[in-house]
């Protein structure tokens, strides 16, 4: 068996944790390929950025000819009016005859439709019976 000095002991531990100079020159070989590859990227980009601003923008030319110009318009959507009217009735029936029609123009005042008035007759002849009914039996009570 050998002899050991234990003086040189505490260094050879400490320089197996390190990973001894091996691993040193390891990583520090692989840094600087790691920049030399990022530096070679960057020139690279670089070259060809400044390659793209000196090319000239890409012309078609064509010999003058003559002929028709065409314009197309595309529109998505749905289709609504501009201006619109509701038209209400005071009066509820049924409608006898129209006098005009879709999209058609109209003024103030203008006949649109006649309605059929017999249920409107009979009601109002149906109220005033029994308005009159009503006045009799008060006359009857002041008697």
């Amino acid at each position: 068996m050998k002899n050991v000095d234990s003086s040189a002991t505490p260094d050879l531990a400490a320089l197996i944790r390190s990973g001894g100079p091996a691993r040193r020159s390891r990583r520090l070989l692989l840094l600087a390929g790691a920049a030399v590859l990022l530096l070679a990227l960057l020139a690279l980009w670089l070259g060809q950025r400044s390659a793209d601003r000196h090319r000239p923008a890409p012309f078609v030319t064509e010999s003058l000819r003559r002929g028709d110009i065409n314009l197309t318009i595309t529109a998505t959507g749905n289709l609504a009016p501009t201006n619109s009217i509701t038209v209400g009735s005071e009066l509820s029936g049924t409608v006898l005859e129209v006098y005009v029609d879709a999209n058609d123009r109209v003024t103030k005042g203008q006949p649109l439709a006649k309605l059929d008035t017999t249920k409107l007759l009979q009601t109002a002849a149906s109220s005033r019976a029994t308005v009159a009914s009503a006045r009799a039996k008060v006359a009857e009570a002041e008697a």
